[in-house]
């Protein structure tokens, strides 16, 4: 609500003359051809979609090595525990070349791929806590006729949607932050959000 040289000389006191030009130009200034809102567009694009995205991938990935004997599945599960030990900084500059190998640059399904790791703090959650949902569960679905593929998506999603919500506002607002400010810089250089 301040001009240039007020917000200088006083940023923390209120203003002598309210100022909203500030506004006006805020929503009339275009970078690359971008206004405000084709930003928040951008924003929300990539958030919702690399969220609901690395929700979907764990949970199916948790059920699979929680519920299902295979080998190798305890690998699979220290894998997971040891990818958490990589920063993600620490993997950006490898990210970034894999994403301009397969030309994913500046484009949304790139960045909505690379979210969609199935290993990680969701796996890990969800793998938790399908391992402590009893199998009788799953036989009584079973039992009702219904097969893996419907016990999964009715049974254990209907038990598991807290854990979602709590996962998805988790990754929500660690996306947010990602998105704006390291990774989108990083791969998506031809649209700013």
């Amino acid at each position: 609500f301040k001009e240039a040289p007020e917000f200088l000389e006083n940023f923390f006191g209120f203003p002598q003359k309210f100022y909203f030009k500030n506004y006006v130009n805020a929503f009339n200034i275009s970078i690359k051809g971008t206004r405000i809102f084709g930003m928040f567009l951008n924003s929300i694009v990539l958030v919702e979609g690399c969220t609901l995205v690395s929700i979907i991938m764990p949970t199916i990935t948790g059920y699979v090595v929680a519920k299902f004997e295979f080998p190798g599945r305890k690998l699979l599960y220290a894998i997971a525990i040891s990818s958490m030990l990589i920063p993600a900084v620490g993997t950006l500059s490898a990210t970034y070349q894999l994403m301009y190998d397969l030309r994913l640059i500046n484009r949304y399904i790139g960045i909505i791929i690379m979210s969609s790791g199935g290993f990680g703090f969701n796996f890990v959650m969800v793998y938790g806590f399908f391992r402590s949902i009893s199998k009788t569960y799953a036989e009584a679905a079973m039992l009702d006729g219904a097969g893996e593929f419907k016990t999964f998506f009715i049974r254990s999603i209907s038990l598991i949607a807290k854990l979602s919500v709590t996962s998805n506002v988790t990754f929500f607002g660690w996306m947010w932050v990602l998105s704006n400010i390291v990774f989108t810089l990083a791969t998506k250089s031809g649209c700013r959000s």
